[in-house]
This record gives C-alpha cells, structure tokens and sequence, in this order.
C-alpha cells in the first residue's frame, strides 16, 4: 500500500511505495529529498517454515528494498516529464542551445521566463507618459499642423513600441535554475541571444523585490550595477568681444541596472528552491 508523504519545501503532497519506507525520495516538483516515515508502512509479511534437519523456525529474509521514486497523489497536478526543459514553453532554437550549454551532471530544478502581466503593468508608465507628452507637444506645436501632427505619431510611436519591444524580449528569455548555478538566456539590444550565469557565491548575494501590483510576483536580482553621469551646463557670455564662460553648473544622474530572474512568478518560490538547493550545499561545504 503506497505510503503518503509530503514534500517539505514545496508542500506537494506524494505517494511512495512501501519498500521506500525509512528512506528519502525525490520531489519531482522541487528535487528536494523528502523522507518517508517507517510508522506508515505496512508490516512486512515473513514467511515462516520449521527447518526439518534443525527444527526451528527459519524467517525468509526480505529482499533489499528497490530505490523509490515518489508518485504524486492523484488530486495534486499531474506529474511532470523528467526533463523540465523540454516540456517548457519556449522556443526549440532557443531550448536546444540551453540544453547544450548545461553539464551532463547538472540537473534542472526549474526553469521559467518573465511573466507578460508583469512587463505591461512596468509598461504602462512609458505608454502613459507618452501620450501625455505627445499630446502637450502637439499643443505647443498646434500653429503648425504637420509638425505637430508629425511629433504626436513619433512620441506615440515609441509609448506604444517600448511594451511591444519588452513583450518580445520576455517571449525570447529563458531562466534555467540546475544545482550549481542560475542561468538567464535572453535578447540584447540588437536581438542577439546572449546568455550569462550566476554561481553559487553570486547568488548568495541576491535579493527580491516583490511586485506592488500582481501578488506573488517580482524580481530575484543576482547583480546590480549602479551608473552615475554628470552633465556640465555652460553659461557662454556672447557678443564680438566675449569670448570666455563663467558660471556654469554641473547636475548628476543615477542610474540603476539589474540583472537576474526578472519579472517571473512565484518569487519566493524560487528563491527557496535557491537558498535550499543551490546556496545551502555551498555553504555547507565551507564556502561564506
């Protein structure tokens, strides 16, 4: 009679066969080894027969048990395929290269990329400040026609592209989790696939950043790099005689870029298969 055990990362809930009783099975959700109680597991049945040169009762020794797999319950998701990366959604192009790049010893413990909600809600602020600057330039611009008209399509044009451009980008970037390191796949300026990994000592360092308008929703940021330019404003004195500057002022941008699993669901799920699969085991071996 299989034996019910729930997985103590992800809490799926799986069914294990009796010999695996004492052991540890694999989650196939997480990968997580999760332990199957003894208490559970029916008695063993022992065949007793009396020893005709002995006379004593000898006991028929219960084979070794065979390594178990869990299977989930039958009101929990269907089980995966053993290879998440296939049946992910994405390209094939795009998959087989990722397949290529990993280790024969590596094995996947989650796979993802952006999620659309996401990337239009961080849109709208570009779409919408777009339009009102489209509008107040075609205002200002209203005594020529054309050249407003002309201003108010290239602005709109780019409120409207800027989400597109992200949408395709996000259908386009595949995040690969394995036990030694965080993979991110994706599209640069130019369209170009390029891929950058994160080890262990690097993603101890990351952080999250929840979503404040889709619940569960967010960032594991695994590098930021923080730029600051400085703009110096000139005052010219003109005039046939003047040919000197005085008075100038300098102001300061910064600048904050983020790279890692951006925009994905279930953040905080991640980010414990990470601590738990991926950090911990690094730590253990004597790594800070």
């Amino acid at each position: 009679m299989p034996i019910s055990v729930t997985c103590g990362s992800c809490s799926t809930k799986l069914k294990a066969p009796e010999s695996a009783a004492g052991r540890k099975v694999k989650c196939p959700k997480c990968g997580t080894l999760a332990p199957v109680p003894v208490e559970t597991a029916a008695a063993p049945v022992a065949a007793v027969a009396k020893s005709a040169n002995r006379g004593t009762p000898s006991v028929k020794a219960k084979p070794a048990n065979p390594i178990a797999e869990p299977i989930p319950e039958s009101e929990s998701a269907s089980s995966p395929e053993p290879e998440l990366l296939e049946q992910f959604a994405m390209t094939k192009s795009i998959k087989d290269k990722a397949r290529a790049h990993l280790e024969a010893s590596e094995s996947v413990l989650w796979v993802g990329k952006p999620t659309p909600k996401l990337i239009l809600v961080r849109s709208l602020v570009v779409l919408v400040g777009g339009f009102v600057a489209a509008v107040a330039l075609a205002i200002i611009l209203r005594g020529n026609l054309a050249l407003a008209l002309l201003a108010f399509v290239v602005l709109m044009g780019i409120a409207v592209g800027t989400p597109l451009l992200r949408l395709w980008r996000a259908t386009r970037t595949l995040y690969v989790l394995t036990g030694r390191r965080a993979t991110v796949w994706e599209p640069n300026r130019f369209g170009i696939l390029t891929v950058r990994d994160y080890t262990p000592d690097v993603l101890s360092k990351m952080f999250r950043r929840n979503s404040w308008f889709i619940k569960g929703a967010g960032d594991l940021v695994f590098h930021k790099k923080t730029v600051i330019t400085q703009t110096t404003y000139v005052k010219r004195n003109t005039g046939p005689y003047h040919a000197s500057h005085r008075g100038g002022t300098t102001r300061s941008t910064m600048t904050t870029y983020y790279w890692g699993f951006m925009a994905i669901d279930d953040v905080a799920y991640v980010e414990q298969i990470i601590n738990d699969q991926v950090i911990a085991p690094y730590r253990n071996r004597g790594n800070t």
